[in-house]
């Protein structure tokens, strides 16, 4: 309410001080006041001269002073730069008024007249710092919308309907939906015309990095304005040096005309940043795996299906070439509401699709000289260290030179598994299927596993020399004792 009365006010004062009739408007404000300290005195027109020659400012100077003042759309001058050389020419200093003991215009001293000049110079600078917004608190609350846009060209108007109808879209056709939800939108937007919005942003990261204060109708902008078609481009992808490198003068000029003394910095829960706790502890780890993989291998209704079953069903067997063929629960649910979202948006664009479901087609390349080749699957099982998946690339690499396509390298990843835990086990599934190696087994169970507890040199050629002999036919047509007699 204060904000409105003062721009009322100031809507009011400009209209008697600036444009046509204002010089005249102040000439009546001074002759006003003389004539009525006049009128109140007994003083004549000849004592009235008699003073004014004592004075270093004479009516002549004055008059044309005010003269000045008049011609003023004519010469160009700006007004305030008159009204300032016109009081500056009356002094500032109460000696240039006759002396307080002199019978000076009976009723009117030196100090009414120096009162006198002292509000004209505050009529000046209260002019000027209405021209250049520095009496304006808020200068956003001060913007006329309807006379802003007036004076807008048409593209700009454009890209301001954008914002506002929060329309924008990517070269794709597919809409930005970045909506301003601030009062008086327009008001905002007028506002940020004179700043770079994406300086704004990087310079509000660098003031204050855990919870920086971005507008909301910031984005917006960069979104629909032309001449951010730059940030468009890279994907609105900014990294922090590009942070340190933004204007910080120009966050502190947008503040504080908006009538902030200082960049004002929030908590990140005033911000509504919201903070993830990624970090979990071994037992969560540990049990996120199990889940995974109790979804992975334990299927319920086939836990109590046996032979003798009338249910059970020759692809229910694990020798039948259709085993674990059909869709899960999971996946039927699933393609039946993929095929609902086609049936319902067929007619929509690929755009729009795109940004619910996404399709990837591959191309089923049959190798037949490898499958030809193939002799065994090598799994290598460990932890996500570094160490460890460059010790399975050693491997991998080692295997594909010695065997090429006979054998196929798998490296199995367990995330949950910590490098203290020693998981690094290798074993090949061929015409057997055989350990061939085992950290956890050389930490934990030694009696069992007789092996180094590390794939050396040495190690890695036990393996190579293992591997040749499990996929060769020796291997395939052996048969050992302990396979027919339980007891040996």
């Amino acid at each position: 309410e204060e904000t409105i009365a003062r721009r009322n006010e100031l809507e009011e004062f400009k209209g008697r001080t600036s444009g046509e009739g204002s010089a005249e408007y102040l000439r009546q404000q001074v002759e006003s006041f003389i004539d009525e300290k006049f009128e109140e005195s007994s003083l004549t027109d000849k004592d009235i001269e008699k003073y004014f020659k004592k004075m270093k400012m004479t009516e002549k100077a004055a008059e044309t002073a005010i003269a000045e003042k008049t011609n003023e759309e004519d010469s160009g001058a700006d007004r305030t730069e008159l009204l300032e050389k016109f009081t500056t020419n009356l002094g500032t200093d109460i000696e240039v008024f006759p002396e307080d003991g002199s019978e000076v215009l009976e009723g009117i001293d030196s100090k009414d007249l120096l009162r006198l000049q002292n509000a004209l110079q505050d009529l000046t600078g209260t002019i000027k710092g209405f021209q250049d917004g520095s009496l304006i608190d808020n200068k956003q609350a001060m913007i006329r919308p309807q006379h802003e846009l007036d004076m807008l060209d048409r593209q700009t108007l454009e890209e301001i309907n954008l914002c506002l109808n929060a329309s924008a879209s990517d070269p794709n056709g597919v809409d930005y939906g970045e909506q301003i939800h601030n009062e008086d939108p327009t008001r905002w937007l007028l506002y940020d015309l004179d700043f770079n919005v994406t300086n704004l942003m990087l310079a509000s990261c660098q003031h204050n990095p855990e919870s920086p204060f971005i507008l909301n109708h910031w984005m917006p902008q960069l979104c629909a304005y032309s001449r951010y078609a730059d940030v468009r481009e890279r994907d609105f992808q900014f990294t922090w040096e590009d942070c340190e490198k933004a204007d910080m003068n120009e966050l502190m000029r947008y503040f504080q005309g908006l009538g902030y003394d200082e960049i004002p910095t929030f908590t990140p829960k005033e911000t509504n940043i919201v903070n993830l706790e990624t970090e979990y502890d071994q037992e969560d780890m540990t049990m996120a795996a199990f889940e995974n993989w109790m979804d992975e291998v334990y299927i319920e209704d086939d836990e109590n299906l046996y032979f003798d079953d009338e249910d059970f069903q020759p692809e229910n067997n694990v020798f039948d070439f259709n085993y674990g063929l059909a869709d899960s629960d999971d996946v039927t649910s699933f393609k039946n509401e993929l095929k609902e979202f086609y049936n319902e948006h067929g007619n929509e664009t690929q755009a729009w699709k795109d940004k619910y479901v996404r399709e990837t087609n591959y191309t089923a390349v049959e190798d037949k000289k490898g499958a030809e080749e193939f002799r065994g699957h090598l799994v290598v099982a460990c932890c996500g260290s570094d160490q460890d998946l460059e010790l399975a690339e050693k491997i991998t690499g080692r295997m594909g030179d010695e065997f090429g396509k006979q054998v196929y390298v798998e490296t199995r990843v367990y995330s949950h598994a910590r490098q203290e835990e020693n998981l690094y086990e290798i074993w090949l599934e061929s015409y057997d299927i055989e350990l061939l190696h085992s950290r956890r087994g050389a930490f934990y169970n030694a009696k069992q596993w007789l092996g180094p507890a590390d794939v050396d040199d040495k190690q890695l050629d036990y393996i190579v020399d293992k591997v040749r002999y499990m996929i060769s036919d020796d291997a395939r047509y052996t048969y050992d004792l302990h396979e027919f007699e339980s007891e040996v």
